[in-house]
Formats: structure tokens, sequence, C-alpha cells
């Protein structure tokens, strides 16, 4: 999660279980359930699905997918995206 996670989260409380994990060639995705308490004080539940492509050992390319409207709704915001249905 990098500098945006430590923002959000409290240091030590950030958990993810691995549901299922798929590796073709260079590519890999997993699909994952991350918990962790947020700074702002609410519980944070939500699913992840991450897609990696690799060159040789290392990660060349990485694509996030999660519950956005989650995210927002447990950091109180109400993005102008959301409002216009874009």
């Amino acid at each position: 999660m990098g500098d945006a996670g430590d923002a959000l989260y409290v240091a030590g409380t950030a958990n993810y279980t691995i549901m299922n994990l798929l590796i073709d060639g260079d590519q890999a995705a997993v699909q994952c359930r991350f918990k962790a308490r947020m700074a702002a004080g609410p519980s944070y539940d939500n699913l992840y699905a991450f897609f990696f492509r690799f060159d040789g050992e290392k990660i060349a390319e990485i694509w996030e997918h999660l519950d956005m409207g989650y995210l927002y709704g447990r950091l109180q915001m109400d993005p102008a995206w959301v409002r216009e249905g874009a």
C-alpha cells in the first residue's frame, strides 16, 4: 500500500488473507481480503484483486481492483464521480 496506506491505516493492524492465487507464465492473479483499523477510527474489511506481470524475477506491472464505494464510505467521502454516475 505504500505511503498512502501509512496515512490511512493504523500501523500494525493491516492483515491480508489470500483467498485465491493463479499463476500462468509471467502473470499472476491474487484475490485477497484486507482488514485493518483506519486512522480515522473505523474498521476496514474489503476484497481486493491484484494482477501482476513479471519481467524475470521483478514485478513489471501491477493492477489493483477493489470496492472503491466501500472505501469512500469508510472515509466518509462523497466524490463527484459517484454523484455524477461516472
